[in-house]
């Protein structure tokens, strides 16, 4: 089994990184929530005080951050993975970040001989506990091959999407058509009750017909 540097304990990282401990690997994590720590320590993960003592011998590393300017903190400062992550190491970034900081941290990754995937993830904080998030996966074709195995325990479905930040572009493209469905949901929602319908009586109806979507029904 494989040694794991996990950064980003929240709660995807949280319920993800419990189930690689799960697969039998040895998940060294680390966070800068105190209580997203104890909790992951409570899953099994070995809880290390910096990034350095996460990623420092790790095969891997997977990082779930809330958005691009942490992204880019945790792996390009001078305390972060690319410093002291071994070179042969594979690096895959689940977060869901902008396209330029996905660019930035591949060449970056590049251009100190690591390999990098950016793999976003679908499924919400209820996939990531089950093991059943969808990743998108972008980057050099050996590399995503390889992030596969690790992913595996993670994931119901593992979509190789292209070269480099096209993971990030799937998950973004994705994003924007959920919550535009989501809007004409709730707009919906709203006139239905406005005009005498009882919500469950309507959800009834919409969930099995045109008005159906993954909005209404999760």
């Amino acid at each position: 089994m494989a040694v794991v540097g996990w950064i980003g304990l929240g709660n995807m990282g949280g319920g993800m990184s419990a189930n690689l401990v799960n697969a039998g690997h040895e998940v060294r994590g680390f966070d800068l929530s105190e209580a997203a720590m104890a909790a992951a320590g409570t899953a099994g993960v070995k809880l290390v005080g910096s990034i350095a003592e996460a990623v420092g011998d790790a095969d891997v590393v997977f990082t779930m951050l809330p958005k691009g300017d942490h992204a880019r903190a945790v792996y390009l400062n001078d305390d972060g993975v690319l410093a002291h992550a071994d070179p042969r190491a594979l690096l895959v970034d689940s977060s869901t970040i902008d396209i330029e900081s996905a660019r930035t941290l591949h060449d970056a990754a590049a251009a100190r001989g690591f390999r990098f995937v950016d793999a976003p993830v679908s499924g919400g904080v209820s996939g990531a506990r089950a093991g059943t998030l969808t990743f998108m996966v972008g980057g050099e074709g050996r590399a995503v091959e390889d992030a596969g195995v690790f992913i595996k325990p993670m994931a119901g479905n593992i979509i190789p999407t292209g070269g480099a930040t096209t993971g990030q572009a799937a998950k973004i493209c994705n994003n924007l058509m959920l919550f535009i469905n989501l809007a004409g949901t709730a707009e919906g929602a709203v006139l239905a009750d406005r005009l005498g319908l009882d919500k469950q009586v309507f959800w009834n109806i919409a969930s099995v017909s045109s008005g159906d979507s993954w909005a209404l029904r999760t």
